[in-house]
């Protein structure tokens, strides 16, 4: 491998950590349309360039590899989710394809000569990932800030994630040892690595990795134990020891002057206090699934479906453990016992060659140490995190795992111009799928942006209308794509669409988050249909109780149902989860319904709600009225009067919050309700000023004043309904509102 465009393909796929997100949910997405792009040109000069004739011999991590993808093929048979499964497929093909590219590229290679290059390479990525994360500690750094908080979800280097940057760090500090270790490079030379080594240890510390602390720990201990089977006592190996061990024992020592909980050794500490408890959960789950599905498992790509299923107890909110944190096990739980077998066993070829190799050398020559040390930390990551899911983690590895192929002991082999046909037959679909996939990535962005922040006023509808929704079927957090539709036709066309809409979709692409029912019942609940809102946030509770939204909307439909011994039965169950909407509506319906309860039971969990939530004042207030100490109208006047004060500093939502606690005090009182509406028109939140309307004049005898009617023609006219508003101006008007007569809008009715 001399050739400039071998090098130019290995290094394409190596720097993939550096592309950008691209305003995609998750970057991962456009890294692999990247490595699709590359791995297709690649293909074709490998056609062009590299000789016709020779062979490319197929050792046991080849079979491997395509053993698991064609167990991928089969679980889709049996798997629920399809589409799901031929996203994850072509990521599988994906890096098979480079896997293959690489060991053509590596064949008959001179490895000592080849690794020290390889090794420039990994330490120059390396310095650019220390730089990028670097920049992001100069750029949120703050002495106080770092003491107090510990780990910061900024710093996350040329990665999404931060364990995704500790341990992209960590592998490639695997290529530093080399060098440092290594007798063919000057003092000056290592020195600059030795402080490289200290950099990186020190990004990993500002990540707060354990894992990533862990495998540094891994690093120097196989290193150490190397130095030593080797270890002539002379000057050198002394030399070697220091510049490994000194850069981690400085770093114990400033991050302990620096920095609080995220200091080298509090971490360190940490691995060996806290454990893992979350995990060994996921692993128990993962398990659990493949002893239910032994043949082919719940189907490649659908772990992320399934993981709700078994750990929908523990599950919060759409917090949703999409992955076991086990890449072995997660392969076992989505291709079957079989697949688990060929993962072990691929563990235990590379593990033999590495023992064979030792042997037949009587030692482990220095050019096998890297890789060696590259696998050790692929496989912690494995066993802790996904990094199956990240290229940046899946290049480094399948680069390794070319090499040893390539010096492998050859079963037969395949002519080259074969092999590149059949590699060209797979990545054009591939390519298709990959690309399907970054598009919608690109979508969510925009999607789950408004969806996270309720802003959908802001929203384009054809945009949210016209996303890809069939592939994949399912965002970054699992939701159903289709789904999420329903919630911008809800604040655009309404509840009635919303719900026709999600009832047309036949089956769900993931029937257990409950996210469905979840929307139906609360779109039942806002159209006071209560005995079908009561059907569907039942069924969502079931799915996922501890999901505040599911919880809230089953207590509100109880109230309205007035199924009082169902509602505390609900409320008992999640309320040690101290959610604020669930101690909320329970307690406004004990207020409403205070004869149905003994009174040491309402002042037992009004006194716990004040525990729980002791800045919320209309517990306080309902607490002092139960024990006489307050007149219900005056403290509704007094929490009025800090409305109006907000309201005069133009702090709209403070003023909104204050107005609805004075409303929750005295229902019936219109001022507060119209006050609330004049908070929602100054915002800007036309869909809520025309809900909110409509609800006060269904329940308030209105005064006629027509200010109610002016809100909401203003809204109409704001949302592009004109006859809506004109009619709603016209009723403003007949009841003698002079600013209705003399508005703007009143010339666009032609009155």
């Amino acid at each position: 491998m001399n050739n400039f465009k071998s090098y130019f393909f290995l290094i394409s796929y190596l720097v993939v950590g550096f592309i950008p997100n691209l305003e995609r949910a998750d970057p991962a997405g456009v890294q692999a349309f990247y490595l699709t792009v590359i791995s297709f040109l690649h293909i074709f000069s490998i056609l062009i360039f590299n000789k016709k004739r020779e062979k490319v011999g197929v050792d046991l991590i080849t079979v491997s590899f395509i053993t698991l993808i064609i167990l991928a093929f089969i679980s889709i048979l049996d798997a629920y989710n399809k589409t799901e499964s031929f996203v994850d497929l072509a990521r599988y093909i994906l890096y098979f394809l480079i896997f293959i590219n690489l060991k053509i590229e590596f064949e008959n290679i001179d490895l000592k000569d080849f690794v020290n290059k390889l090794s420039f390479f990994f330490v120059g990525i390396l310095i650019v990932e220390n730089i990028y994360v670097l920049i992001d500690f100069s750029e949120s750094f703050s002495y106080n800030k770092y003491i107090e908080w510990g780990r910061n979800p900024d710093i996350k280097g040329t990665a999404a994630n931060i364990n995704i940057t500790a341990f992209s760090l960590v592998s490639k500090l695997s290529f530093v040892v080399y060098f440092l270790i290594s007798n063919r490079y000057n003092f000056l030379f290592k020195l600059f690595l030795s402080l490289l080594f200290f950099s990186t240890i020190f990004c990993v510390s500002l990540t707060g990795s354990r894992g990533g602390l862990l495998g540094i720990y891994l690093i120097m201990f196989v290193t150490l134990v190397s130095v030593l089977i080797n270890f002539n006592k002379k000057k050198e190996d002394f030399l070697k020891l220091s510049f490994l061990f000194l850069p981690y024992f400085i770093n114990l020592f400033v991050t302990s002057l620096i920095f609080k909980t995220l200091s080298v050794s509090y971490r360190t500490v940490e691995i060996i206090r806290r454990g893992s408890a979350s995990r060994i959960k996921y692993y128990k789950d993962a398990l659990n699934a493949m002893l239910d599905h032994p043949f082919n498992g719940v189907g490649v790509g659908n772990w992320k479906i399934f993981s709700i299923l078994y750990d929908k107890e523990n599950i919060l909110d759409y917090v949703v453990p999409k992955h076991a944190h086990n890449d072995i096990l997660q392969v076992g739980a989505e291709l079957g016992i079989i697949g688990l077998i060929v993962v072990l066993f691929l563990i235990f070829y590379i593990s033999r060659f590495f023992i064979n190799t030792y042997f037949k050398n009587n030692k482990l020559p220095i050019e096998y140490l890297p890789l060696l040390l590259l696998l050790t930390i692929y496989l912690l990551d494995s066993s802790l995190n996904f990094p199956i899911d990240r290229p940046i983690m899946v290049i480094p590895f399948i680069v390794v795992l070319a090499i040893i192929s390539s010096k492998s002991q050859i079963q037969f082999k395949w002519n080259r111009i074969q092999i590149s046909i059949i590699s060209i037959i797979f990545i054009i679909p591939t390519s298709y799928a990959i690309y399907k996939v970054d598009q919608s990535l690109k979508d969510q962005f925009y999607i789950l942006y408004h969806y996270n922040k309720d802003t959908y006023e802001e929203s384009n509808y054809n945009i949210a209308m016209n996303y890809e929704e069939d592939f994949p079927s399912l965002t970054v957090t699992a939701m159903p794509l289709k789904t999420v539709k329903a919630t911008y036709i809800k604040h655009h066309k309404g509840r009635e669409e919303a719900i026709e809409y999600l009832k047309k979709i036949k089956k769900s692409d993931n029937p257990f988050l409950g996210f469905e029912e979840s929307l139906l019942g609360d779109y039942y609940n806002g159209l006071e249909k209560f005995d079908s809102a009561y059907k569907y946030s039942k069924i969502a509770y079931s799915k996922i109780k501890q999901n505040t939204v599911h919880s809230a909307n089953l207590i509100y439909t109880l109230m309205n149902l007035e199924k009082t011994e169902e509602l505390m039965s609900v409320f008992n169950e999640i309320k040690h989860l101290k959610r604020f909407p669930d101690w909320q509506f329970t307690i406004k319906y004990i207020r409403d319904n205070e004869s149905k309860f003994p009174k040491d039971t309402i002042s037992k969990i009004v006194n716990q709600a004040l525990e729980f939530f002791p800045d919320a004042s209309e517990f306080d207030i309902y607490q002092k009225v139960l024990e006489n100490e307050a007149d219900i109208i005056l403290i509704a006047n007094q929490i009025a009067e800090k409305g109006n004060e907000y309201f005069l500093n133009n702090d709209y939502s403070n003023a909104f919050l204050e107005y609805q606690k004075a409303s929750s005090l005295i229902p019936n009182e219109y001022a507060y309700r119209e006050n609330m509406i004049l908070c929602k028109l100054m915002l800007e939140k036309y869909d809520e000023v025309i809900e909110l309307s409509i609800q006060t004049r269904d329940e308030i005898p209105i005064i006629n004043n027509g200010k109610l009617e002016l809100y909401l023609s203003i809204s109409y006219f704001e949302k592009g309904k004109i006859d809506f508003g004109c009619q709603e101006l016209i009723i403003s008007i007949n009841k003698g509102n002079l600013d209705a007569k003399n508005s703007f809008y009143a010339k666009k009715c032609g009155l």
